[in-house]
């Protein structure tokens, strides 16, 4: 997921096995401060900084297999969110865990 606000704050999803067809909740989080921290399937996988202030309306986020336009997909994801430090880490596992209970999907351990 890259967080583009005039500069870019990136976290990847190294080590995140995901299969072509496969469903996964991603939550991610940025601070008033500009620290970002994406979740898949309610587990912490990176976190980055040097995101500039989030301005009032807003930033855009994007997914892809590279921080590059070309490399972009948005064709599955279940839920995309960048919430100004309204969760704790706790707070994105169980919120991912109602998630992966309503839609009966069976991600999030």
């Amino acid at each position: 997921i890259c967080a583009a606000a005039g500069t870019n704050a990136v976290a990847d999803l190294n080590g995140f096995a995901i299969e072509i067809d496969d469903y996964a909740i991603f939550i991610g989080t940025v601070t008033a401060g500009g620290v970002i921290k994406l979740f898949a399937n309610g587990i912490l996988h990176e976190t980055d900084t040097g995101l500039a202030a989030i301005a009032a309306g807003g930033i855009t986020t994007y997914i892809g297999a590279e921080d590059t336009p070309a490399f972009w997909d948005v064709s599955k994801p279940l839920l995309v969110a960048l919430i100004d430090g309204a969760l704790t880490d706790k707070q994105v596992l169980a919120y991912s865990r109602w998630l992966d209970r309503i839609f009966n999907l069976g991600v999030v351990k």
